[in-house]
C-alpha cells in the first residue's frame, strides 16, 4: 500500500470517528428532549417543522402535517409582531434604553396560540430564534417552540419524591396526588384512607419538606426534576 493509500485510508477512518461521534451526541440530545415535560419542537427558516420531541408526537401523532399548519400561523402573525416590533423601536427612540430590553427579547422570541380543532384549548407556546452560526456558511436560521397542553395531565414522580424529601411510600402517594391537583379529602379517598390519617401525613409531609401550607408544597413539588422522565 502507497503512503497516499495510506493516508486517504487515515483520512477516512478519521472522518468516520468524527461522524459517528457527531450522530451519538444528536441522538444523545434528541433523548434528551424526549424526557421534558413540556412540548419541544425545532423549526426551520420557513417555519416548517423538522424535529419534535415525545411530548409533541404524543400530543400530535402527525405531527409534521398537522403541525405544518404552524406556518400559515406564523405568517398570520407576522403583521402583528411587526407593528409590535416597529412600536417598541419608535418607543425606545423616545425613552432612550428604557425599552431596549423588551425590543431586544421581541427579536429573540414570540408568544403564539396554537390552534387545535374542536372544543380543545389552543396551546400556548413561545418561539425563540435561535439564529444562524454565520451568513458566510450559508446557515439557516432556527426556531424553537416550547409549548404546554393545558388539558394535560401532570404526573409526579413519586420515587423521586420520596427519595429528594425522605418521604414514606403513603407520604409520596399522598403528596403527588395533591402535586397533581386533587383536593386532600379526595385525594384521602382515592388512597383509601381517613380524613384524619391524610392530614396526620400532610403535617409529616410539611416537616419533612420545610413547607406550610398546601400552596406551598405544590410549587415545590411541581418542579421540573420532579416531572422529568
Amino acid at each position: 500500500m502507497s503512503a497516499h493509500t495510506e493516508q486517504l485510508h487515515h483520512d477516512a477512518t478519521g472522518l468516520q470517528l468524527v461522524v459517528d461521534t457527531l450522530r451519538r451526541r444528536s441522538q444523545a440530545a434528541l433523548r434528551a428532549l424526549d424526557i421534558l415535560p413540556v412540548g419541544v419542537m425545532i423549526l426551520d427558516s420557513r417555519n416548517r417543522p423538522v424535529i419534535a420531541n415525545r411530548y409533541a408526537r404524543d400530543l400530535f401523532p402527525a405531527w409534521r402535517g398537522v403541525m405544518g399548519g404552524l406556518t400559515a400561523l406564523l405568517r398570520q402573525q407576522q403583521l402583528d409582531y411587526a407593528g409590535c416590533r416597529r412600536q417598541a423601536t419608535q418607543h425606545q427612540a423616545i425613552d432612550g434604553n428604557a425599552s431596549t430590553s423588551r425590543t431586544a427579547a421581541m427579536d429573540t422570541s414570540r408568544l403564539i396560540l396554537i390552534p387545535r380543532p374542536g372544543e380543545l384549548r389552543p396551546l400556548p407556546a413561545v418561539m425563540f430564534n435561535l439564529g444562524a452560526t454565520g451568513e458566510e456558511s450559508g446557515d439557516e436560521s432556527l426556531n424553537v417552540v416550547f409549548f404546554s397542553d393545558p388539558d394535560h395531565e401532570i404526573v409526579i414522580n413519586r420515587d423521586r419524591v420520596r427519595d429528594i424529601y425522605g418521604l414514606t411510600l403513603a407520604e409520596a402517594r399522598l403528596a403527588g396526588l395533591l402535586a397533581e391537583g386533587r383536593h386532600l379529602r379526595a385525594a384521602a379517598a382515592q388512597l383509601g384512607i381517613t380524613f384524619e390519617t391524610a392530614r396526620t401525613h400532610l403535617k409529616r409531609i410539611f416537616s419533612k419538606t420545610t413547607t406550610t401550607s398546601q400552596a406551598d408544597l405544590v410549587r415545590l413539588l411541581l418542579n421540573l426534576t420532579n416531572q422529568i422522565g
